[in-house]
């Protein structure tokens, strides 16, 4: 089974409020984590050839937000699952990465034009504005709870989600 590989970014403000983009995309399976067409999901993307996961980190933060100036923290958190992705079943394997950033206007002019047409809107969010926001879905399950926790005591070593 084919490996994507991936990072997802965890970009907070001078206020600690999560960077999240919603996304509406039918197109996304995973068995048995449930996906609905819309979601809220952190900043991230696929590794290109020979990429590391900080220099993609780096990337995909500018191309999902236009924002280039921030500073990209420990790697706190990994996932691995098995979804069908752009029609194919794969292996899909994440690292999280905590970053910080006083910059917090949000662009989507620099995205791919597939993100674009998934994307409908970019939103800081409070920990405690995403716990009591029972009509959404953030990606991964129990963001909230988990970030809550890494902004209490910053993880030294990766937990696996």
């Amino acid at each position: 089974m084919p490996l994507r590989e991936g990072v997802r970014v965890l970009l907070l403000d001078d206020q600690n409020r999560l960077l999240m983009i919603k996304v509406q995309d039918s197109g996304i399976v995973v068995a048995d984590e449930p996906v609905p067409d819309t979601f809220w999901t952190t900043v991230g993307g696929g590794l290109a050839a020979g990429e590391s996961y900080e220099h993609a980190a780096q990337r995909e933060v500018f191309e999902e937000t236009g924002i280039d100036n921030f500073c990209l923290g420990q790697w706190i958190w990994d996932r691995e699952r098995i979804a069908n992705w752009q029609g194919e079943l794969r292996r899909v394997y994440e690292r999280y990465y905590l970053a910080r950033t006083l910059g917090t206007l949000v662009t989507f002019e620099h995205s791919l034009d597939a993100e674009r047409q998934v994307f409908r809107e970019a939103r800081w969010w409070s920990v405690e504005d995403m716990a009591s926001a029972t009509d959404e879905t953030f990606v991964p399950q129990g963001l909230p709870t988990l970030l809550a926790s890494a902004l209490e005591a910053p993880p030294t070593l990766t937990v696996h989600l």
